[in-house]
């Protein structure tokens, strides 16, 4: 016999059953029930790929997934439904603190501005003075310097100098760093520009810049934000030059924890030629098998990309992978069910 009283409402729910998949519970283990269906003092409800019949007793229970604890196997089988009113009291406590710090984020971080169009007015500004200019030129040399293909320790070098790891830096008296990071060379910049005289002859252009460094690092500092409250997901854009424009390149980092593994999914976006064209690389936790798919705005884009093929193979085989021969994707695809791009704040740029 199993009986299943709720200390919150007095239900109580008796079944007979020699299941040996009910056999190996154990005390204390939590498991999930599914109520089905409820005809009078009788409930049918579902435990793995079992369907069971119980007998119901006391208050009514509503169909639909119930989290009960093992209480005891012994003679008979107990479970309990833990109480929910301290649950909700702790729920009720974390949104309430989630709304103030959303409605101070939001007065704090209003405006924002992307890295890309910073830059951009960074590059097109006049000379200013020379200690201004030295770290507007080491800021470009740095984000839109020419190289060699993009490869994964380069990528991994952007990622760690993004801006997202500036305070981790500082935790850990990580000073070397500092010199190569995005967020700590704008808040170096901002800081040179509130220090020119305001008779300079540029101020109006140094209030300017100065406006578009505060929404540009308000923009890393969302980007901080997000990744602090969903560690499973990380998004940022990265610059890059391209026939005299800055272009971002969006990259999106997902993680899904299974009970027997991880699962990793890549999206990296961004314009080649002039269109757009997305890579989605999936890895799990092994790490033995990268699958690569790829969609392509236009046809010769993608005639270009499949001539390049074996290269992006080679470069990724190099990493110890098994790499199957990449998918060409006919619609632009997006990341899987089980990630979902969640803010802090609800703020639209």
């Amino acid at each position: 016999m199993i009986t299943i009283p709720n200390t919150a409402s007095g239900n109580t729910l008796s079944l007979n059953t020699s299941s040996p998949l009910l056999s190996g519970l154990k005390a204390g283990q939590l498991v999930t029930i599914n109520v089905t269906q409820i005809q009078g003092s009788q409930a049918v409800i579902t435990l793995g790929n079992q369907t069971l019949t119980a007998d119901l007793k006391g208050p009514q229970l509503k169909p639909g997934p119930l989290e009960v604890e093992v209480k005891q196997t012994h003679p008979s089988l107990v479970l309990t439904v833990p109480p929910k009113a301290p649950q909700n009291l702790q729920s009720e406590v974390l949104n309430s603190q989630q709304a103030a710090l959303q409605n101070q984020y939001k007065q704090l971080l209003a405006n924002q501005q992307p890295i890309t169009q910073v830059l951009q007015q960074l590059q097109n500004a006049p000379n200013l003075s020379q200690n201004i200019q030295t770290v507007i030129g080491q800021l470009l040399e740095q984000l839109l310097k020419p190289g060699a293909n993009l490869n994964g320790q380069r990528l991994k070098e952007a990622l760690s100098n993004s801006g997202l790891l500036l305070e981790n830096k500082l935790l850990k008296a990580d000073s070397g760093n500092l010199a190569n990071d995005t967020k700590a060379q704008l808040l170096r910049l901002q800081q040179l520009i509130k220090q020119e005289p305001p008779a300079s002859p540029n101020a109006s252009l140094l209030a300017h810049l100065g406006k578009a460094l505060a929404e540009g690092i308000n923009k890393i500092t969302l980007q901080q934000l997000q990744s602090f409250e969903h560690p499973e997901l990380v998004n940022l854009e990265l610059p890059f030059q391209q026939q005299g424009e800055i272009k971002p390149i969006q990259v999106g980092i997902y993680q899904k924890r299974y009970p027997q593994q991880t699962l990793w999914e890549i999206l990296v976006e961004l314009e080649i030629n002039q269109s757009d064209s997305l890579f989605k690389l999936t890895l799990n936790e092994s790490k033995e098998t990268l699958y690569c798919s790829i969609w392509c705005e236009t046809s010769s884009l993608e005639a270009a990309i499949q001539t390049k093929l074996p290269i992006l193979i080679e470069q990724l085989q190099t990493l110890g992978l098994h790499v199957p021969p990449p998918q060409i994707l006919p619609q632009k695809p997006k990341q899987s069910d089980f990630a979902t791009r969640v803010a802090l704040i609800d703020i639209k740029v």
